[in-house]
């Protein structure tokens, strides 16, 4: 069985969900939601997917969640150690130590010689990611990084729940999250079922 490659950067992946969504997009109002930073649905790719596509497709979401990644112009962002080459027992102390993975596959040497390579690549592509900070990009704001501010002139609000990087594992938070997209969905009037 062949391995898919993994992606070498944030416009592979663009592309990626470009290819799957775009018609669906171009038929009604949409809403992207992103949580951490890369992956399929990392809070970056959001951002990447949203100006690529206001870019060139003219759309925009009626809102954008992102959730636990600074602004990708952030200096937090910017200034951040480098974690994609450590050594595979630094990269596991590390993973470990944000907490969200569960601990069989960390524990278990099998499952995590399968897993890191993933991760590692999914961290080089958001480490390898940047944008220039630019002004009023979309007119609905983001959510989540007082930063995202300066690239939109909609409403913005920033949520601060309970618990490490992956709060949204914790039920509580999950309803809250869901609850709070729902009702912004429902001011929209958007078609969300």
């Amino acid at each position: 069985m062949d391995k898919e490659p993994f992606f070498q950067n944030m416009q592979e992946i663009v592309y990626e969900v470009i290819g799957a969504i775009l018609p669906q997009l171009k038929e009604k109002p949409f809403a992207l939601f992103g949580h951490s930073f890369v992956t399929l649905f990392g809070a970056m790719t959001c951002f990447a997917f949203a100006e690529h596509v206001n870019k060139v497709y003219n759309l925009e979401p009626i809102h954008m969640f992102l959730s636990g990644a600074s602004a990708p112009y952030s200096e937090a962002r910017l200034q951040a150690p480098r974690r994609s080459h450590l050594s595979d027992q630094e990269f596991l102390v590390w993973v470990t130590s944000i907490g969200g993975t569960p601990p069989e596959i960390l524990a278990n040497a099998e499952l995590a010689k399968l897993f890191l390579p993933a991760l590692k690549a999914d961290l080089c592509v958001a480490e390898n990611y940047s944008v220039r900070k630019h002004q009023n990009m979309w007119h609905n704001k983001p959510t989540y990084n007082t930063l995202y501010t300066d690239m939109t002139n909609g409403d913005f609000t920033v949520q601060m729940l309970p618990g490490s990087h992956f709060y949204l594992k914790e039920e509580a938070n999950e309803k809250y999250i869901l609850d709070h997209i729902t009702k912004h969905f429902e001011t929209a009037e958007m078609d969300y079922l």
